[in-house]
């Protein structure tokens, strides 16, 4: 099964995040900021990152531009995730976007699409 980052400061949807998607079968690593986020990139093969945006150290923006410009990142799915809109995503590289707050049924319906071959 796919291997999944998270990347999520709020800890109760974090761990939600990552309860759900574990009992859907993925292998699941997380991350509270963009900083930690590039380490376990650095360190670990993911399958998908599915990130907040506004997050600390390093804003969801910020990984996605620092994975569109490496190499072995910018094949790697980026699901983006925001409650203050998809503008927040604008002009930066992602696969989907998810507006918070979003149902489990959604979650799992975009996931699964942006795990999809191109």
């Amino acid at each position: 099964m796919a291997h999944l980052l998270i990347v999520e400061d709020e800890a109760p949807l974090r761990d939600v995040l990552r309860e759900v998607l574990q009992d859907e079968g993925y292998e699941v690593a997380t991350a509270d900021d963009g900083l930690a986020a590039l380490a376990a990139l650095s360190n670990a093969h993911f399958d998908l990152v599915l990130s907040d945006i506004m997050l600390p150290l390093v804003s969801g923006r910020e990984l996605a531009r620092a994975m569109q410009a490496d190499v072995l990142l910018r094949a790697i799915p980026l699901v983006l995730m925001s409650a203050a809109g998809a503008l927040l995503a604008r002009g930066v590289p992602h696969s989907a976007f998810l507006a918070k707050p979003f149902n489990l049924l959604d979650l799992l319906a975009t996931v699964e699409r942006a795990l999809l071959p191109a």
